[in-house]
């Protein structure tokens, strides 16, 4: 189910974008289900006009120690995401950071691996922005509307997450 966040947000890079559109593994991959989904948005202004959308999912899963910051970004005429990750100990809500290695997103109807711009931050901080124009609309849309599947391999893990 779409949230109510979501949806605004949609509108949001719809309108930052120009468009008006209709919505609608690994075999070494771990899956995990999200129990706990919390969705944000912010975005960035230039001189009152609107130049950049960023949602962030932030996907926990307790007592799994695990979390996953997946970021939807919208700029110009562009978009992409960024994924970040941590380790929580729900006892003392200290954190620890995990360095990504490599992801990607995709969903039953998008699957472009080689859509997306792969680079790794300083600080271990995976982004892909995507390359393909004709894809942009379908990247927004998946993101926004359908069932969806990020998968993530950390740095000292063999095996893929998603």
């Amino acid at each position: 189910m779409t949230s109510r966040l979501a949806r605004s947000a949609i509108l949001i890079v719809a309108s930052l974008m120009g468009f008006q559109f209709n919505s609608r593994t690994s075999a070494r991959a771990e899956q995990i289900t999200v129990r706990q989904p919390d969705y944000s948005n912010d975005l960035i202004s230039d001189h009152g006009k609107t130049a950049a959308c960023v949602v962030t999912l932030l996907a926990a899963s307790p007592p799994d120690p695990r979390t996953l910051n997946f970021q939807f970004l919208s700029f110009k005429q562009s978009a992409g995401w960024k994924i970040t990750g941590s380790l929580v100990d729900w006892n003392t809500s200290a954190m620890t950071a995990l360095r990504a290695r490599d992801g990607s997103f995709s969903s039953s109807s998008f699957t472009a691996p080689g859509a997306f711009e792969k680079s790794l931050t300083p600080e271990a901080q995976l982004v892909g922005i995507l390359t393909q124009p004709d894809h942009l609309q379908a990247f927004i849309s998946e993101f926004f509307t359908a069932p969806y599947t990020v998968a993530v391999t950390w740095q000292g893990s063999p095996d893929e997450v998603t």
